[in-house]
Parts: structure tokens; sequence; C-alpha cells
């Protein structure tokens, strides 16, 4: 015997003597993102980004990174992550950036600012999350340099247009708070 206790409103529950057919049919609508209210800034750090380019601001909201033209009030998405973005980085001068996510297998994407378009996505080099991403300042964005949320925090470094993984290392036991590239 079930001795749960019955919530008053479970009492009144019927089935329908007549249930409607199920349908399995995908919907005629699709439902596209307008506008993000938001973002996520609880647990990482410097995740706005200024884009010199178009003008426009990046940062990260769930699976999505935001390019917000605050002058003309619009808002575009890069969706290409599976898991929630936390961290994002843009090059100095070239309309490209960068975007990490945070699930068992993170992915960075490595994508054109102006279209949205990714170029390079790497996927399995890190584990837990990507918190951290920094291009080289040099006029070719050469190198991305990650850091992994594992016990070790580990570091890559990535020819990222030749898809080539230069070097890996493990950094410190403590999170790291910033990353940059010295000239």
């Amino acid at each position: 015997e079930d001795y749960a206790p019955t919530r008053p409103w479970q009492r009144s529950l019927v089935a329908p003597s007549r249930p409607p057919n199920e349908c399995l049919a995908v919907p005629a609508d699709r439902l596209e993102l307008e506008w993000v209210h938001g973002v996520r800034s609880h647990d990482i750090r410097g995740q706005l980004s200024y884009c010199q380019a178009s003008g426009d601001l990046l940062f990260p909201a769930g699976n999505v990174v935001v390019s917000m033209n605050s002058r003309e009030r619009n808002q575009r998405f890069m969706n290409e992550h599976a898991g929630e973005v936390v961290s994002v980085c843009v090059h100095e001068t070239l309309p490209i950036a960068a975007s990490g996510d945070l699930c068992a297998l993170p992915t960075v994407v490595v994508w054109d600012y102006v279209t949205l378009q990714p170029q390079r996505v790497f996927k399995g080099y890190h584990k837990r999350a990507v918190f951290l991403l920094a291009f080289s300042p040099d006029e070719e964005a050469k190198f991305l340099v990650t850091i992994g949320s594992d016990d070790a925090n580990t570091a890559v470094i990535f020819d990222w247009r030749h898809d080539w993984v230069v070097a890996r290392t493990s950094t410190q036991k403590s999170k790291p708070l910033d990353l940059l590239f010295s000239r």
C-alpha cells in the first residue's frame, strides 16, 4: 500500500474519456532567439569584450555568445556551443574571437565576430571547462592559448590556423584568474 499523502488537487484529476490522438509531427513554427536579457558573470571574470572592427560588445549568456551593437540596439548570436559559454576573447586588431564552454569535454570555437561564422573548433583538449583564452598579439594572431578547469589547470597553445597543438602543460593547482600574452 502507498501511504504517501495525497494532495487535494490530485483527488480531482480524472483521465479524459476521449483522449486526442498523439501527434508527433514537427511543429510548423520555429523558435528564434531575438534578445538576451542578462550575462553570465557569477563565476567568470572579464567576459565583456569590445570588437574594434564592428564596435560591438561580446558577452556569454547560456550556450550563446551575444554580439550586441549598443548604438543600433540589436543583438546577434554565435551559437556553436553545446555547453554553457564561460570564456570569450577577441584579438586586438583582427575580427576574430574565441569562446570556450563548460561540459565534460569542452569545446573551443574560433570564429569571425563580424560574420559569426566558425573558423576552427577544438574539442577534447580540456576537461570540465575552458575558463581562460587569449590570442597572441601578433598581426596574424598565430597562437591561441587556453586554460582548462581540470585539476592541473592545463594550458594548451594552438596554432589555430593550421589546427596544431604547439604545447600542452600544467599551470598551477589554484585556479588562474587571468591570461595574457606578453609582447
